[in-house]
């Protein structure tokens, strides 16, 4: 398995990053890879662990840097991509002996989406079958890349495995713990 956590960042939100590099980033072990992705429109050139993709660099055009995340990943030989955002903190050795590798698709279960079963949208999983699927799939007119990714997915047979673990902190920061 050769695996890449690709996270979603914007060049608005380089303080986000740098959080990131210097708490959780150092974690993870050798032979796990992480990227830090962005759009266009950054006036200096991408740092060694980042990736400026030819796509914009808004909120709105989500599930279209998601798909250039996916195509990257793909390219570069990776057969698991962790979708992470710039805001999440992660665990690297819990989150790498979770067993995600297990499925096609894992993530945590948003229940206020009644009309497809998607997951939140800060974290998710892909194997190598669902970055092929995604690579190729039509872009939605919506900016959700979660329920795109879900919906398509689904439409070839791959169903969301949710795990509680990939959880949203809901309280103060000063009360944050690592168990949900």
């Amino acid at each position: 398995m050769k695996m890449l956590i690709a996270i979603v960042n914007c060049h608005t939100h380089y303080a986000q990053a740098d959080a990131q590099r210097s708490t959780w980033i150092p974690e993870i072990p050798e032979g796990v890879d992480y990227k830090f992705f962005l759009g266009r429109g950054g006036l200096r050139e991408p740092k060694p662990d980042e990736v400026f993709l030819d796509v914009d660099d808004g909120y709105v055009s989500l599930p279209a840097k998601i798909q250039a995340i996916i195509r990257w990943t793909r390219e570069h030989g990776y057969t698991f991509m962790l979708k992470c955002d710039d805001d999440v903190i992660l665990l690297p050795e819990e989150f790498l002996a979770s067993g995600f590798d297990e499925y096609d698709y894992t993530g945590l279960h948003n229940s206020w989406n009644s009309s497809c079963y998607s997951p939140w949208g800060f974290c998710y999983t892909l194997s190598e079958k669902a970055l092929e699927i995604m690579s190729a799939a039509p872009l939605p007119n919506h900016r959700w890349d979660e329920h795109w990714v879900s919906t398509t997915l689904l439409q070839h047979g791959i169903r969301l495995h949710s795990d509680v673990r990939y959880c949203l902190h809901g309280g103060v920061r000063e009360h944050f713990t690592p168990q949900c």
